[in-house]
């Protein structure tokens, strides 16, 4: 089958070139360039393919150059770009092109890149190149970093290799073109999920052009799997659950904004197709679910974007709750931000809802586009320039990524407060009562939403011939920002706040008022009198509460390390232990109920509720330690048919021997001759059992071993189906059809003959 790419692409030509007339492909993945105008050995004409089946967007271009002279120089002119508005049109950016049998990006001088309106093109924008080549091979140029889906993939592959202990790959759906839309889930408590947990959802690249997306999160990634002790304590308190890509096909075949189909996936929220949108249906599910789960807390959602108008990058979010305690957990994040990552802007941090954008993955399409999720929750959606920072213009790693270190997005504080060097930013002034700067490029504050007063409680009278307008007011204390405080002399509360008169619903001006007020209440001393009785002190009961035990379940090789990848057959370890603080003689486990799961929703039972196995051929009995708080079975690899992935499922029970017998039923009993008394009598429903669910890690089932034949891998398979005779008959539906009917012919036609018989019997008896 060939290699499908954007369609449309220029492809390289074949045949007898010269020297120094330039070769133009971009038939490869993310690659975009529809047409070439040679204009002469020194100026070209270029034109962006628009996105499939979409021809409203045309600014990804992506393209290699070969076949130039040494030191040519040429002029290259982009001729139809969609956005007139970019950052072009300031001087302020530039693409990016690499050398060649180089891994290195460089900005292109803005010096040498001019944007301008074109008569020749329809008053349309042209930006335009000047290069030079100086020496000979490929050259590439893009409109900023690629970063295609099999790097995407090829780096997942590695992080599920070296990190299985803490991160979870698993495939939620697949694209209209069959790509993998992949959901990380990273933890270190990816083998035996708390029943409580705190959530962080992270989404990136729904917009294929918006490639800075893609390297800000393998920078993310990078840390929330690295050594460092601030990403150990995230991983110990929060699950991410990360799905890194999107728009996988339109990524794959050099879009701007939209999939295959021509539909941009950043608008189908309100009612994405399971067909033409199966990432957007499985986000909007996957966010549901979390949402109406009680042992589920959705801490905030962040989609990552790119822009092409603006430097550094932002946050947009919900719009500011008029709650103080809720806006300002709203606010946490971008001043942690600006604090930490000195390409942060706080002052284009927007909090609003865009009627404009509904149905989108924007903090605004949760508000107006779900309508159910809880509108208390943190939504952001965070911009990034896709060319440069304010600090560094020109600056790009050697490996391609923008240092992920400046857009370190999790830097935010525990339990939803702020660092210790920083207080709330409402009640925080200097001495001089001005406005305190915040961050790298100490910007102004954010502020929450003042309070606002109706109109329905504003009316007038005549007092001398002059028209006075009265209001009443009202401020709940603790709301509306208002300040209490406690007053020794004379003892009182005090409470404080602003009020502000405008004149104008919308401009201030110099009749605008403000007021100072501040109400105290006394505080009233009583003497009261009361009469009781004392009596001797009684002995009080001390209760003693003992933690249980923490368990895991890990799948290990012969050698002791952490088993990720196996053949069939292969020996593998399976492990449960249980640790706790307290003697371990009061506590033991039992492994039942364990399943085998292929991953896509199938599962069969390997060990039943007594803790036995189902089939030795599948599972050996488990053999149980000295102190009953582990144990271990070594068994050989099997597969589902069809399915590379298994993982196994089980239930952990402690019984704990200050109220029951435990040594009665573990280890269990698995002789299934065992007498009736103790199939009735030591029932597992009898004893006092905590539960717990436990997942081993996923196995990713490479192959089958050389010697291995189909008859050993059925052996090894699970086995739930009756043996019958060796008798195969295969029909099809038409052809079981015609066998019911002439069965049927047959059997009607033998009832008629007897009945024929019986008949002519009948009549002739007498004769």
């Amino acid at each position: 089958m060939a290699t499908f790419y954007g369609p449309g692409n220029v492809k390289a030509g074949y045949g007898s070139i010269a020297p120094g007339e330039l070769i133009f492909d971009a038939n490869f993945e993310c690659g975009n360039l529809g047409r070439v105008d040679i204009i002469n050995k020194c100026e070209y004409d270029l034109f962006i393919r628009p996105d499939t089946c979409n021809a409203n967007y045309r600014v990804w271009f992506y393209f290699k150059v070969w076949n130039a002279a040494e030191n040519q120089s040429v002029l290259l002119n982009i001729c139809n770009f969609s956005k007139k508005r970019t950052m072009f049109e300031k001087g302020d950016a530039a693409p990016v092109y690499k050398k060649p049998n180089s891994t290195e990006w460089h900005r292109i001088k803005r010096s040498n890149v001019f944007y301008s309106v074109s008569n020749l093109h329809g008053q349309k924008p042209i930006l335009s190149i000047t290069f030079n080549f100086k020496c000979g091979g490929i050259y590439e140029f893009a409109y900023c970093i690629p970063y295609g889906y099999s790097h995407l993939q090829k780096y997942i592959h590695k992080l599920e290799t070296q990190h299985s202990a803490f991160l979870r790959r698993d495939i939620i759906a697949q694209s209209v073109m069959k790509k993998n839309i992949d959901l990380l889930t990273i933890s270190n408590h990816i083998h035996s999920i708390p029943k409580k947990q705190k959530v962080i959802f992270i989404t990136a690249r729904v917009h294929p052009g918006e490639t800075p997306a893609s390297h800000v999160l393998h920078g993310l990634l990078d840390f929330l799997v690295s050594d460092d002790y601030k990403a150990f304590e995230l991983r110990d308190n929060y699950t991410f659950k990360i799905i890194p890509m999107l728009n996988p096909d339109g990524v794959y075949i050099g879009n701007y904004r939209c999939n295959i189909v021509g539909n941009d996936l950043n608008r189908q929220y309100l009612e994405p197709s399971s067909w033409a949108h199966p990432s957007i249906m499985s986000v909007k599910n996957l966010l549901i679910q979390y949402e109406n789960n009680s042992d589920i807390e959705l801490i905030f959602c962040i989609d990552i974007h790119a822009h092409s108008q603006q430097t550094n990058g932002f946050l947009i979010g919900n719009l500011l709750s008029k709650n103080p305690q809720h806006c300002e957990t709203q606010l946490i994040l971008p001043y942690l931000m600006a604090e930490n990552a000195e390409d942060y802007s706080l002052s284009r941090t927007q909090f609003n809802v865009d009627s404009d954008k509904a149905g989108t993955s924007h903090p605004n399409s949760f508000e107006n586009g779900y309508q159910l999720l809880d509108p208390k929750g943190d939504r952001y959606a965070q911009r990034l320039s896709n060319f440069q920072t304010l600090q560094n213009l020109n600056i790009v790693d050697p490996n391609g990524h923008p240092n992920s270190n400046n857009y370190n997005l999790m830097q935010f504080i525990k339990e939803n407060r702020y660092p210790s060097n920083m207080k709330s930013p409402y009640t925080q002034l200097s001495t001089d009562n001005s406005i305190p700067l915040f961050g790298y490029n100490k910007e102004c504050p954010l502020v929450c939403p003042p309070c606002q007063a109706t109109n329905d409680n504003i009316y007038s009278r005549d007092r001398n011939k002059r028209q006075t307008f009265w209001s009443e007011l009202t401020v709940p204390i603790a709301e509306c920002y208002a300040k209490t405080d406690s007053l020794l002399n004379p003892p009182s509360d005090k409470v404080s706040f602003v009020v502000i008169a405008s004149y104008h619903k919308q401009f201030v001006t110099k009749m605008d008022k403000a007021y100072h007020i501040s109400c105290s209440f006394p505080d009233l001393h009583k003497t009261v009198t009361a009469g009781f009785d004392v009596i001797p002190n009684e002995a009080e009961n001390v209760r003693i509460t003992v933690e249980p035990p923490k368990c895991s379940y890990i799948l290990k090789n012969i050698d002791g390390s952490v088993l990720t990848h196996a053949m069939v057959g292969e020996p593998a370890i399976h492990e449960w232990s249980c640790n706790t603080e307290a003697a371990p003689s009061r506590f033991n486990m039992l492994v039942r109920n364990c399943y085998a799961d292929n991953e896509n929703g199938k599962q069969e039972l390997v060990v039943d509720e007594d803790g036995c196995t189902v089939d030795a051929n599948v599972l050996p009995q488990i053999i149980y330690s000295s102190d009953k708080l582990s144990a271990t079975v070594v068994a050989s690899v099997f597969k589902f048919p069809d399915r590379q992935y298994l993982g196994f499922k089980c239930s952990i029970s402690i019984c704990y021997n200050d109220h029951n017998d435990c040594a009665l039923i573990i280890p269990p009993t698995c002789d299934r001759q065992r007498s009736k008394r103790s199939t009735d009598n030591l029932s597992i429903n009898n004893f006092t059992l905590d539960e717990m669910k436990l997942n081993s890690q996923t196995l990713t089932i490479v192959g089958y071993p050389s010697g291995v034949n189909n008859q050993n891998i059925s052996q090894a398979l699970p086995q739930t189906s009756i043996r019958l005779p060796s008798f195969n008959l295969c029909l099809s539906l038409i052809n079981f059809s015609l066998l019911i009917a002439f069965s049927s012919f047959i059997f009607t036609g033998i009832i008629t003959v007897i009945i024929t018989i019986k008949f002519i019997k009948y009549y002739y008896k007498d004769y």
